[in-house]
This record gives structure tokens, C-alpha cells and sequence, in this order.
């Protein structure tokens, strides 16, 4: 799972939900296989240079005159808190480089603004529900560390039916 954050050009400023849409259906259509990087080389080369560490898991996708940026849901905690900060500078970065606005699809609202703890506190969100699900991610792992470490007993989880 993905915390995904779309950089959407000015025409789709009215209903960026039904742009990201429209957007996935023309993708899978294979309808933008010949479009050109959103991202001047210089200024993806720059921004992974400045904000991205090898191992953190998150991505820049610029392809098919689309810019996504994807952070893993794997983190809780401090970690969930830095992450969200990295992305919040990597989404501003690009935004003053392309000069289109940033949509948060799992807050259904625009990203430019907003605190990096509206992203920490998704990521905790999908943590419990990974781990209330048994859904085994490093997110899952870490929080269960955390609870053996402080001494608190394992949670007892019921299936639904």
C-alpha cells in the first residue's frame, strides 16, 4: 500500500478526483504511452539528490505527462512523522518546479497547505489496520516491537466473518 500524492495541471483544478480518474482509465488504455516527462531531468535529479535516501521506499513517477509521488505505508511512529515531512518537501519542491497544484486522494483534498501530521496520521491509520487485519508489513512489524518492548501484552484480534 501506497500513500499517493498527485501533481495535477491547472485544467484539473475543478474535479481533480474525476482527473485522477479519467487519468488511470486513459493509462490503462494505453492512450499516453507517447507522452512526454512532466519533470525536467534536472529537477527529478535534484529533488532525489536533496530529499530521497536509498532504502526509505519513496518514489517519484513521472511518466505518461503524470507526476505521482508514492510513499510506502510501512512506517509508524517518528519514522511515519519524518517521512511525512520528506514528502510534504518533495511535493513543494515539485509544485515550484512544474507550477501544477498537489491532490491527496485518501484525504480527498488538495495536499498544498496542509500539515505533514494530516500524512503521519494516515500512515498510523493503515498501520492499525494492518495490523488489526494480520497483514504482515514492516509497519506491522515495527508496531509490534514497540508494544513487546514496552511491555504491553499482544492485542487479541477477531477475524470477521
Amino acid at each position: 500500500m501506497y500513500y499517493d500524492v498527485h501533481l495535477l495541471p491547472p485544467d484539473a483544478a475543478d474535479d481533480p478526483r474525476s482527473a485522477i480518474v479519467r487519468r488511470a482509465a486513459e493509462d490503462l488504455a494505453a492512450l499516453h504511452t507517447g507522452d512526454p516527462s512532466v519533470l525536467d531531468p534536472t529537477t527529478v535529479a535534484r529533488v532525489r539528490e536533496t530529499w530521497l535516501r536509498p532504502g526509505e521506499g519513496l518514489r517519484i513517477e513521472d511518466g505518461h505527462g503524470w507526476v505521482t509521488v508514492r510513499l510506502p505505508c510501512w512506517y509508524v511512529g517518528k519514522k511515519a512523522r519524518d517521512q511525512a515531512k520528506v514528502l510534504h518537501a518533495v511535493v513543494k519542491d515539485l509544485e515550484r518546479a512544474t507550477g501544477w497544484r498537489a491532490f491527496d486522494p485518501q484525504l480527498d483534498d488538495w495536499f498544498t497547505g496542509r500539515s505533514h501530521k494530516d500524512t503521519a496520521a494516515v500512515l498510523e491509520a493503515v498501520a492499525d489496520y494492518q495490523a488489526r487485519e494480520r497483514m504482515d508489513t514492516p509497519a506491522v512489524d515495527a508496531r509490534r516491537a514497540a508494544r513487546e518492548s514496552a511491555g504491553r501484552p499482544r492485542p487479541i484480534f477477531r477475524r470477521r466473518s
